[in-house]
């Protein structure tokens, strides 16, 4: 998704990049622009399939259907026509689906207020040279020169 993101000064970073190199830079946070253009892909495309599979009505419909066959299932000693034990594991199906999509609008929505805090690959590649301290701030040329340079 990072990759897709990219855009304006970010592409720059694909210039110096081999096919064999891009996974190790697109795997970390690239700008917070393509950070959040991520999340915001994410979250959206999760939102819209949970919402075609009925939202949280779809899990309390797939709980509905679960609680039915397992009483059925009480009654009549644990033994389920095979029609009901595919019900059942369509239920389940559903039920993980939906919760799993819920769970992925949660992280991102939530990973994208968080995205003021992240390193961007111009503050780690910045670090790797020492040109900027660990507070982030850009090492004057005497400050460089006192540290002796650092490869």
């Amino acid at each position: 998704i990072r990759l897709v993101q990219m855009n304006a000064t970010d592409c720059f970073l694909l210039e110096a990049l081999f096919r064999n190199e891009v996974w190790g830079h697109i795997n970390l946070p690239v700008s917070e622009m393509n950070e959040r253009n991520a999340c915001t892909s994410m979250s959206g495309g999760a939102r819209a399939a949970f919402d075609a599979l009925g939202g949280d009505d779809a899990i309390t419909s797939a709980d509905e259907e679960i609680a039915t066959i397992g009483t059925q299932a009480l009654e009549l000693g644990a033994e389920l026509p095979i029609s009901d034990l595919r019900r059942l594991t369509a239920s389940f199906a559903r039920r993980s689906e939906a919760l799993s999509l819920r769970a992925c609008v949660v992280y991102f929505d939530t990973y994208a207020e968080t995205l003021g805090d992240v390193e961007y690959y111009q503050e780690r590649r910045l670090r790797g040279l020492n040109l900027i301290d660990d507070d982030g701030k850009p090492m004057t040329f005497d400050e460089m020169l006192s540290e002796g340079w650092k490869e």
